[in-house]
């Protein structure tokens, strides 16, 4: 939402939170003729940290890059997918994975216990520096089904990262808790910022004259329900912006819709976060 008139122009980077985890959102000046897709990771509502120290908060990733990862030089030819079958392996969330893990991470592979079969792949500790297999992911805000796996079963299976075929702009939450029963928590999910339609954005264009409303929204996928995803307005939750991510240079309080009214003082790139939230329930 770009306001007329005004010179001094805002970017504003959103950084997303997840609830009982951390998520974020970012606007990256990105080279039309390149794709991308998004990633990012958190423990217990605080973001993970790369090799540099850096928050693991939407990570952009070239689509190019993760085509170069041969999954047979990983043991992994048996999580090979062609999901069209036109003979083309498709890249997926695994090769994302794999990309994180070792180029943003800094870790090896051979850190990462893989179990299971195709279509129902476990990381059974080891990723991104996880201890434990007690993981939660979203697909573009919402639980991701696999419908073939689903058919076969007769319930709703979620597509594991073996399954989930990427495409430019797609982005990927992963959050790992210290309690095992989070799934059970009555306001599991993730946060997002969000249009007034409750569309999901990663980016606004602003200026410094007019204060920019973003509405914070929890986005929740029902595992038992074959991974519908309800959307609900946070209220009464801190935001807060800074020109780096996590540098908090101030904070606003989303009102009884969800909103945050922020006034930027100055001109340039801004970024927007919240801390995540461990749900209502006690751990």
């Amino acid at each position: 939402m770009r306001r007329k008139g005004i010179k001094k122009a805002v970017s504003i980077v959103l950084v997303l939170m997840l609830l009982l985890n951390m998520l974020p959102m970012t606007a990256l000046a990105n080279d039309e003729n390149t794709e991308y897709v998004y990633l990012t990771a958190s423990y217990d509502g605080k973001f993970l940290e790369d090799k540099n120290g850096n928050p693991v908060a939407h990570v952009q990733v070239p689509l190019a890059a993760l085509e170069e990862i041969d999954l047979n030089n990983y043991g992994l030819s048996e999580y090979l997918y062609d999901k069209d079958g036109d003979g083309e392996y498709e890249v997926t969330a695994l090769h994302l994975d794999i990309y994180i893990h070792e180029v943003i991470c800094g870790q090896s592979w051979d850190s990462v216990t893989v179990e299971g079969s195709p279509g129902s792949i476990y990381f059974n500790g080891g990723l991104f520096g996880y201890e434990t297999a007690n993981l939660r992911y979203d697909y573009n805000g919402a639980f991701p089904v696999d419908e073939e796996m689903s058919e076969l079963y007769g319930y709703t299976w979620g597509a594991t990262a073996d399954r989930i075929v990427l495409k430019d702009g797609d982005f990927i939450d992963v959050g790992s808790y210290s309690c095992w029963q989070f799934y059970g928590d009555s306001a599991t999910g993730f946060y997002h910022f969000a249009d007034e339609k409750l569309n999901i954005e990663h980016s606004f264009d602003a200026d410094t004259e007019t204060a920019l409303d973003v509405k914070l929204i929890r986005s929740y996928s029902d595992w038992n329900d074959n991974g519908n995803a309800a959307k609900e307005p946070t209220a009464d939750f801190t935001v807060y912006y800074g020109k780096t991510l996590g540098n908090v240079e101030g904070s606003v309080t989303t009102d009884s819709e969800g909103i945050a009214n922020i006034n930027f003082p100055e001109e340039g790139t801004w970024y927007l976060w919240c801390d995540g939230g461990r749900g209502i329930d006690e751990w």
